[in-house]
């Protein structure tokens, strides 16, 4: 999903289903663009026996930089959990009251500095042996003053965690505070 024109991200919804019968959890995902919310992606959601929204906004409408994604596992009912952080300016804002247990893993996504989300892809997958479902994220990042040229195109990007991507994490975000 994209973002019309040149209107950046400023909140994520966040849609949750739980279907004990298939294993299966459910996430689908709508942003708003500017004050304006989007549709939902339209990612594949059946039969929940448990089912949650939740949002995170940018306060002051601010546009997004980032997303973290946390995910955790309880092997024990093949669930599978997913929480949210969106990075607004240098803040990170955390989405509230989504089921949440056995964290594994964490990974951030950001935009260069002086770049804005401006779109969010997501691939869903899922593995039969073992019923775990997966996502990843990339974020479409645009210059935040308005719409990419020829010399800064669009870029999607989805930013695993290393030691050295770590780093320059941290670089960038203290050269922005």
């Amino acid at each position: 999903m994209r973002c019309p024109g040149t209107t950046a991200v400023t909140a994520l919804q966040v849609h949750f289903g739980r279907d004990d019968h298939h294993d299966r959890d459910y996430y689908d995902f709508k942003l708003r663009c500017g004050a304006a919310w989007q549709r939902y992606l339209g990612l594949r959601f059946e039969s929940p026996d448990l089912e949650q929204e939740e949002s995170v906004l940018c306060p002051q409408v601010k546009a997004a930089s980032g997303i973290q994604v946390l995910r955790g596992r309880n092997d024990h009912g093949d669930q599978d959990f997913f929480g949210f952080k969106l990075r607004c300016a240098a803040t990170w804002q955390p989405v509230l009251g989504l089921a949440f247990s056995g964290h594994q893993e964490t990974r951030t996504s950001t935009c260069p500095r002086g770049r804005v989300m401006r779109g969010l892809r997501v691939h869903r997958g899922f593995q039969d042996w073992g019923d775990r479902d997966s996502y990843e994220f990339q974020l479409l990042c645009e210059p935040e003053g308005g719409e990419a040229g020829a010399a800064e195109p669009p870029l999607f990007r989805s930013r695993a965690m290393g030691s050295e991507e770590k780093q320059q994490l941290l670089r960038e975000l203290r050269s922005e505070l």
